[in-house]
């Protein structure tokens, strides 16, 4: 009959307690955590990076010329006109970057600080500003650009959430088909 020593390696034969962990294991055990760990860790860099990446090549900008039948009595353009052009752009920034059907759930704190008269010329920037499992945020903001100077200054930005949706219309994973 085998002793109880035998099915506990070292530990039975050296006199240690049960548990007890000799250097040679703890050295052992230090070197192959730490693989782990430096696995793990290149991973997640080359996932953020991947993600970096994908977000950067997402980026939209779109230039339109601001003419009199998109401005208001005041000869500044509508603000529902601006509004529709932020959520185009970021539409166009959200399906670039998950190549999914998306939908618009929300836009937040629409800031309009400078007024877009007519004659001028307008750039929007669509940016990923977050990931989710199935929503993602794009940041635009709308630049508004003299035609005939090179004056240029930041005239809205907001933030729009999107859904990634499958064929039914329910939710669906970004980053599981990203």
């Amino acid at each position: 009959m085998p002793s109880l020593s035998a099915g506990l390696g070292q530990a039975g034969q050296s006199g240690m307690r049960v548990g007890q962990v000799t250097d040679s294991e703890k050295v052992s055990r230090r070197r192959h955590g730490s693989v782990r760990h430096g696995v793990f860790f290149h991973l997640l860099l080359f996932l953020m990076s991947s993600l970096d990446e994908k977000i950067s090549r997402a980026e939209t900008r779109i230039f339109k010329a601001v003419f009199p039948n998109t401005t208001n009595h005041y000869d500044t353009l509508f603000g529902g006109t601006t509004l529709h052009m932020m959520d185009e752009v970021a539409f166009i920034t959200a399906t670039r970057f998950s190549r999914l059907k998306m939908v618009t759930v929300s836009s937040d704190k629409v800031d309009f600080t400078h007024p877009i008269p007519g004659g001028t010329l307008v750039e929007l920037i669509g940016r990923v500003a977050r990931v989710g499992n199935t929503s993602l945020q794009v940041r635009v903001e709308l630049f508004v650009e003299q035609m005939y100077s090179e004056e240029r200054i930041m005239a809205v930005s907001g933030l729009f959430t999107f859904v990634a949706i499958d064929d039914q219309k329910r939710p669906v994973s970004i980053l599981g088909h990203a």
